[in-house]
């Protein structure tokens, strides 16, 4: 802590314009004093980023937050593993002060179902005992929005990322109040409510002018009461794409009982814009969990999204066990676009782990078969500009990296990616939040489930 002091002191009073907490720590009482006599003094700061472990034991008694409230020049806030009363408290307060000059929302509850819990308990101890409990209290008690009543707290938004957040029972609400129409970037993970948002979004008629779109519905991290695994996913998310266009960005995650060659018609409606796509399937195990579903063998299916000039890069997830088991050809089964940079095989991290207990992944049969796809894909026969491959997890500030791979073009063939390959390191470098998107695990795993010690 003495080195954090030092620091703190050599910093010129109002010179800090962004400041980002990424350590995933707890916030203790003593810490959070420590931040607030760093940012006491820095009054021009206009970005604030923050990834803590809220729910951890230290912090279940902890009375401290930090006072967001006290930066009135702040255009952009993430906060990522909040849950704590406090916290949100001081979300609450920023956004009533300050949310009409707010650009740039990032909020991760980590788990929907534990945030509830870990807020009720704070809220609890603070209110008089027949105080009600809010039926969301997200929506009723952070974004202050009233049943019926229609308020627009953010009407400078321009992104929007929003992690376990439900939207139960105040869609209609939320569509006004999240300033759907002016976003130009959503992202939209395991969210509660999801689908029946996007259809609320559809009735309303709200104009819309995305740039980028991320949907991510993983039901084993979805352990809300409310089961949305059958509910319309394919038409609900076609029609919502069919509704506008100009998508630049759009990554997809869903579940089972998606049928992707339907969902293919209302990707292609923003075909000649859209320059990067993500699209994961997520098969469900007899255990009830959730695993990665293979796209990459049924691209020929999806035809005209995937065959657009316009793509460049590409994400698609694949089974290890049906790679590993492919002995044909892939000229048939893969066609992807001529103008393709960069493709990403998309295999889930904790998957490639437990895998990797029963075979040493550079070794294993699936990696054979990769290998000898990266062969094709880098040939006459493949993609003719493709400069790297990779294949992977590389989600959460790629925590997976041990399990990953990338190759890039070596004359008519591949090698493997090493840091100095200056343009096909850029290359990666440039889309890392394409390669990040759609995770399929927590932030912090285990804090997403309820603790009802």
């Amino acid at each position: 802590m003495d080195n954090f002091d030092r620091a703190v002191s050599a910093i010129p009073r109002n010179q800090l314009q962004s400041f980002k907490w990424d350590l995933g720590t707890c916030l203790p009482d003593e810490l959070v004093n420590r931040i607030e006599a760093l940012l006491k003094n820095q009054k021009q700061i206009n970005s604030i980023a923050l990834i803590t472990d809220s729910d951890c034991k230290v912090n279940r008694n902890t009375s401290s937050s930090i006072d967001l409230v006290q930066f009135s020049k702040l255009e952009s806030l993430s906060w990522k593993g909040l849950k704590h009363y406090n916290d949100f408290e001081s979300v609450r307060a920023f956004i009533s002060a300050h949310g009409a000059q707010l650009k740039t929302l990032c909020l991760d509850l980590i788990g929907w179902d534990s945030a509830v819990l870990a807020w009720r308990r704070g809220f609890l101890r603070n209110s008089p005992q027949d105080t009600g409990l809010p039926d969301n209290f997200f929506a009723r008690s952070v974004l202050c929005l009233q049943h019926g009543k229609l308020i627009r707290p953010f009407p400078a938004l321009k992104c929007l990322t929003l992690t376990q957040v439900s939207f139960h029972p105040m869609q209609a609400e939320m569509v006004n109040a999240l300033n759907v129409e002016g976003l130009r970037a959503l992202q939209l993970s395991n969210c509660p409510g999801i689908f029946s948002w996007l259809r609320q979004v559809l009735r309303s008629g709200t104009p819309l002018n995305l740039k980028s779109l991320e949907l991510v519905f993983n039901p084993e991290l979805a352990n809300q009461i409310i089961d949305e695994a059958f509910d319309n996913v394919t038409d609900t998310v076609t029609k919502f794409l069919q509704s506008f266009q100009g998508l630049e960005d759009l990554y997809l995650m869903l579940p089972q009982q998606t049928d992707w060659q339907a969902m293919s018609e209302g990707i292609a409606h923003h075909s000649s814009t859209l320059k990067r796509l993500v699209t994961h399937h997520l098969d469900r195990t007899e255990w009830l969990g959730s695993t990665d579903g293979d796209l990459l063998l049924k691209t020929a299916e999806l035809q005209s999204p995937i065959r657009s000039t316009s793509l460049q890069f590409y994400g698609v997830s694949v089974s290890t066990q049906k790679l590993a088991t492919h002995q044909d050809t892939f000229n048939d089964c893969v066609i992807l676009s001529p103008n393709v940079k960069l493709l990403h095989l998309r295999a889930s991290g904790s998957e490639m782990s437990e895998q990797t207990h029963n075979e040493p992944l550079l070794t294993s049969q699936a990696m054979k078969t990769l290998y000898r796809f990266a062969h094709w894909a880098f040939s006459s026969e493949g993609s003719p500009n493709l400069q790297v491959l990779a294949y992977g997890d590389f989600s959460h500030n790629n925590h997976f990296s041990n399990y990953n791979v990338i190759l890039c073009r070596s004359g008519d063939g591949y090698r493997e990616l090493d840091c100095p390959d200056g343009i096909y390191w850029d290359l990666v470098q440039d889309n890392k939040d394409m390669l990040a998107a759609c995770s399929c695990d927590e932030l912090i795993v285990g804090r997403g489930m309820p603790d009802f010690t």
